[in-house]
């Protein structure tokens, strides 16, 4: 579904085409990730904010803190996305940014036990919009959280038996 705001097809559709192939990249090709990013950068320059453009950029958090070692910038970019993505009412793309943010760089920058919200806030907006696989991968970012505040092994245990049943439904 081409992004509303954006008024030429072809624009649209580099946006989208971007975000979709996003997440095969990270997994795969460091590389054409990388060049991703800069593609969906170039375009947001070109053409101003779109809901995938907001879900594709939350990469940049990940190539800045994991290729560039730029933590505080990961952290501010990434946070000005979510922001962008919520002023805009852009979902599934704010709660796909949100859940970035949350594995990327926001632990590093925010006590951590306010960190598990916002993963579970992005769970329940990928849900509510039928993303399955990106709501899978929160349950990664709210473990790797729940570990270091979690108060019990009850709460930890919890969380990642919440993850394994939603894997294997």
């Amino acid at each position: 579904v081409p992004d509303a705001e954006t008024l030429e097809p072809a624009a649209a559709a580099l946006a989208n085409l971007i975000r979709a192939c996003q997440v095969p990249a990270f997994f795969c090709d460091p590389k054409i990730h990388s060049w991703l990013v800069l593609q969906g950068l170039r375009h947001w320059k070109a053409h101003g904010p779109s809901a995938s453009l907001v879900a594709s950029l939350c990469s940049t958090s990940l190539l800045l803190s994991n290729e560039l070692r730029h933590a505080r910038a990961s952290y501010e970019v990434a946070r000005h996305l979510v922001k962008v993505g919520e002023a805009r009412s852009y979902e599934p793309a704010t709660s796909w940014a949100r859940h970035v943010f949350v594995l990327s760089c926001a632990p590093w920058f925010e006590p951590i036990d306010e960190c598990v919200p916002y993963s579970l806030r992005a769970r329940e907006g990928l849900l509510q919009s039928g993303d399955l696989q990106g709501a899978s991968f929160t349950y990664y970012a709210a473990t790797c959280l729940v570990l270091d505040c979690g108060q019990t092994l009850e709460t930890i245990s919890a969380e990642v038996e919440a993850g394994l049943a939603f894997e294997a439904r």
